[in-house]
């Protein structure tokens, strides 16, 4: 099935608005490989598969490169094979609308970050970038080619 690119992500993660404001930062206003490393963990964490985690990224990223791409799956990789390892990073779930742990797959899937951050912004307007973002996501639902899914 040929779907959008950003219909794709929705379809994994929820509305767009929904996303907490920081990661939207990251992918489209100000990326930089600390930043990137945050995508991964949030997409990872909330089961976006790498390819489509990757393809995001880039169509966000005019500026991003193979070695973005190459990072992308290197952190998805870690987390996948450190299968012992605890509190290799947190995201935000958007199932359970909290912070969590990324541990390893033998361990406890859905440990919580406590004490859980005291605010956390989302959507577009929080990110004090909407105009920007808004252009961009309107050039990649409208011009960027469908991925198969």
């Amino acid at each position: 099935m040929l779907m959008n690119i950003v219909e794709c992500m929705q379809r994994h993660l929820g509305c767009i608005e929904s996303w907490p404001s920081d990661i939207l930062v990251y992918l489209f206003c100000c990326p930089n490989e600390s930043r990137l490393r945050a995508v991964a963990m949030f997409c990872y964490g909330n089961d976006v598969p790498p390819t489509i985690a990757s393809d995001f990224y880039h169509f966000c990223n005019v500026a991003s490169t193979p070695f973005d791409h190459e990072t992308l799956y290197h952190y998805y990789s870690y987390f996948q094979y450190h299968m012992y390892k605890h509190h290799m990073g947190r995201y935000y779930n958007m199932t359970a609308e909290k912070i969590m742990y990324i541990n390893g797959k033998c361990l406890n899937q859905t440990e919580e970050v406590i004490p859980q951050p005291s605010e956390q912004d989302f959507g577009i307007a929080a990110t004090g970038c909407e105009l920007h973002i808004r252009s961009k996501l309107q050039y990649i639902t409208r011009d960027v080619t469908s991925i198969t899914v």
